[in-house]
């Protein structure tokens, strides 16, 4: 007779195996699929966001638009991928700093993966629904949205994490925005992910979504 015998009465070292015997074959598959000189170039994710962040710092340069009661700073980190690390550690540095400062509201927005204009969304809940962003922040992108013409959903993220998930859990307000096919799109990870991918239209209409979140901070807060 043969089978799957349980040793022990500890339920979470069976919870660990079953879940060691569903992701070695996952983690195996992934080792031999993987191709160490071939990089994803990730210009959809997440050089798009990184392009909006400068963009909008840029145009208010440009214009020589100086906020009198409002900083913009355009945070571009890197290891998104690897665990948020990027953003964690910046807000390691410096979210106390921004909790200190009673009298001035500091929001996060991040912007990830801009490249399907008919799947913009906003995201109230973050990390696989798993970590609360906020609802202010939240609207605050989604009358902005509407301000430049485009009826944009409040929604959790069904796989994955943005940004603003580090933001949230250290404390600060923060929602995202992304564009991207929930399919995945081809592109997601993969080689595919190069800048003659790109979709300069649902850029366009990121950064203008970008730049009236700023002015509408500036003026009305959240």
């Amino acid at each position: 007779e043969s089978g799957l015998v349980w040793s022990g009465d500890n339920l979470a070292m069976k919870i660990i195996a079953v879940i060691t015997y569903v992701a070695v074959p996952v983690v195996c598959a992934a080792i031999v699929f993987t191709n160490y000189k071939r990089p994803v170039m990730g210009a959809n994710d997440d050089l798009t966001g990184c392009f909006l962040s400068a963009a909008v710092v840029k145009f208010l340069a440009a214009n020589d638009i100086r906020f009198e009661n409002t900083e913009v700073v355009a945070a571009m980190v890197g290891g998104e991928e690897a665990g948020l690390r990027g953003t964690k550690a910046f807000m390691k540095a410096h979210a106390e700093e921004f909790k200190n400062e009673k009298d001035v509201e500091t929001i996060f927005v991040a912007f990830d993966t801009i490249r399907e204009h008919e799947f913009m969304s906003i995201y109230n809940k973050d990390m696989t629904g798993v970590v609360k962003n906020d609802d202010r922040v939240a609207q605050l992108l989604q009358n902005a949205a509407k301000n430049v013409g485009y009826d944009v959903p409040i929604k959790a993220i069904e796989l994955g994490s943005t940004d603003a998930a580090a933001a949230s859990q250290a404390g600060i307000p923060a929602s995202a925005f992304t564009a991207m096919d929930p399919a995945p799109a081809r592109y997601y990870h993969t080689r595919l992910d190069t800048e003659d991918n790109l979709d300069p239209k649902t850029l366009e209409i990121g950064l203008k979504v970008a730049l009236e979140t700023v002015f509408t901070f500036d003026e009305q807060g959240i």
